[in-house]
Order: structure tokens, then sequence, then C-alpha cells
């Protein structure tokens, strides 16, 4: 952010408004939990925009204590 970066808060986790984005700004670094990366995975072939932006993708989860 200090460095001249943008912040894009999207409204959902779907591929296609994530697609649009990063296509459309041009996004390099995205941050996303396991179950999202693998509902883009199986659908960015259909895409017709340019997702070379996206450089770097952040997984990332914690395990939930379902005992509590």
């Amino acid at each position: 952010m200090f460095s001249g970066g943008t912040v894009i808060f999207a409204e959902t986790t779907s591929f296609d408004e994530a697609f649009h984005w990063i296509n459309k700004e041009r996004v390099n670094t995205t941050s996303v939990v396991p179950a999202v990366i693998e509902m883009w995975a199986e659908n960015y072939d259909w895409f017709p925009g340019d997702l070379t932006s996206l450089k770097h993708v952040l997984i990332g989860a914690a395990q939930i204590d379902i005992e509590k």
C-alpha cells in the first residue's frame, strides 16, 4: 500500500467476479482459502480474459477445533 498498491474487496469469492477483477485491475497478489483456489482452478479455462498478471497466490487456513 505504501508503494502505490491497490486493495480490492470483492463482494463474493466466486471465480467469475474474482477473474473479472484480476483481469480489469491487473491484480498480482491475492490471498484465499483452499476451497476457493480449488474452485478457481476448476473454472479458469472458460475465462476469456487475461489472468497473467496474477503472480502470487497466498493460500492459508487454520484448523478448527470442533470439540469446543
